[in-house]
C-alpha cells in the first residue's frame, strides 16, 4: 500500500512512519518545507504525482494557547488544509484518514465520551478540529476519523516531548507546575500506531475513539514517571489548577475517550496507560 503521512516530525507522525514502513511504502510530509497544505493547487499536483491509496493526515498546529491567539492561522492549517488533502486525496481515489482530537469536547461528562457523544468545543484549536471533522464527513470519500488524547513517546522533537520535560525536570531537580484538575487517558504513540493500522487497514469507516485505558490528570501522569524512575518528586512536581495557571486557552476539565466500539469491531483488549508508561520510560532511558 502507498500510504502519505503528513506531520511526521511529530510525535504521532513520525512513529507511524516507522510503524508503516515496516510493510508499506510510505510517503513522509515533514512539513511546510515539503508541501504547503494550504495551498489547494500544491496539494493537488503533490498528491495527484504520489498517487497513494492511503491519505494519513496528522498535521496541524497544536499548541492551544498559540491557537487562541491566532485563530485565523489555526483554521487555515487546520481547517482549509484538511479540505485540501480532502480533496486532493479524492481526486486521487485515496482513503482519507484524518487524526482529530479529544479537544472537540467540552469536558464536562463526568465519564468517558463516546463517538456518540455531541461535541462542543471550547477552544479555537478544538473549534478548528471540529470543523476539520466535518470538512471529512462531507466530503464524500471513504475516511476514517480517528480522535486522539493526550500522546506520550520517546521521539519527536525533545523541547515538546512531554516525558522528556518531565524526566529532565526530575533529574535537574527543577519545580515544574502541572495541571492537577484536567484528566483524560494519556495514550503510548506505539499502542496508539498498531491501533491506527488495524483500523485504516479494514473496511470499517466512520469516526473512532483510540487510547489506552486509564484517566489520569497532568500532575499524576508526572508522578507515575517519577515513581517509575524511583526519583524524588516532592517539591519538584508542584500540582495546580487549571484557573490557577492562567494560560490563555481554556482547558476542558475531563476529555477521558471510551474505545469501546474499537474493542467490539476488532475484538482487541487495550492495555493501560500505566503498563505502557513503563515500556515507554525504558525506551526512553536507552535512547536518552
Amino acid at each position: 500500500m502507498r500510504i502519505l503521512i503528513t506531520g511526521t516530525t511529530g510525535l504521532l507522525g513520525s512513529e507511524l512512519v516507522e510503524h508503516f514502513s515496516k510493510s508499506d511504502e510510505v510517503f513522509p510530509i515533514k512539513g511546510s518545507k515539503d508541501i504547503d497544505i494550504t495551498d489547494f493547487t500544491a496539494v493537488t499536483n503533490f498528491v495527484e504525482k504520489l498517487k497513494p491509496n492511503l491519505v494519513i493526515h496528522s498535521a496541524g498546529v497544536r499548541d492551544l494557547d498559540a491557537c487562541e491567539q491566532q485563530p485565523e492561522r489555526t483554521y487555515l492549517i487546520n481547517t482549509l488544509g484538511t479540505r485540501n488533502l480532502l480533496n486532493a486525496a479524492r481526486k486521487a481515489d485515496a482513503i482519507f484518514v484524518y487524526i482529530s482530537s479529544n479537544s472537540v469536547f467540552d469536558g464536562k461528562k463526568e465519564g468517558e465520551y463516546t463517538e456518540f457523544d455531541e461535541a462542543n468545543p471550547i477552544s479555537i484549536y478544538g473549534k478548528s478540529k471540529l470543523k476539520a471533522e466535518r470538512e471529512v464527513i462531507s466530503c464524500n470519500i471513504p475516511y476514517f476519523i480517528l480522535r486522539v488524547p493526550y500522546l506520550f513517546g520517546s521521539g519527536g522533537y525533545m523541547d515538546r516531548n512531554y516525558v522528556h520535560k518531565i524526566v529532565a525536570a526530575l533529574k535537574k531537580q527543577e519545580p515544574l507546575v502541572l495541571a492537577s484538575d484536567q484528566k483524560d487517558n494519556p495514550t503510548y504513540v506505539k499502542d496508539l500506531a498498531h491501533m491506527i493500522e488495524r483500523v485504516v487497514k479494514s473496511e470499517a469507516y466512520g469516526t473512532y475513539h483510540l487510547g489506552n485505558k486509564g484517566t489520569a490528570t497532568r500532575y499524576e501522569f508526572a508522578v507515575a514517571i517519577a515513581n517509575i524512575l524511583g526519583l524524588h518528586y516532592e517539591d519538584i512536581l508542584i500540582p495546580r489548577k487549571m484557573a490557577d495557571m492562567k494560560r490563555v486557552a481554556p482547558r476542558p476539565a475531563n476529555t477521558t475517550l471510551s474505545t469501546l466500539v474499537y474493542e467490539t469491531i476488532f475484538k482487541e483488549s487495550i492495555r493501560s496507560w500505566q503498563e505502557s508508561l513503563k515500556d515507554c520510560i525504558n525506551e526512553f532511558e536507552e535512547l536518552h
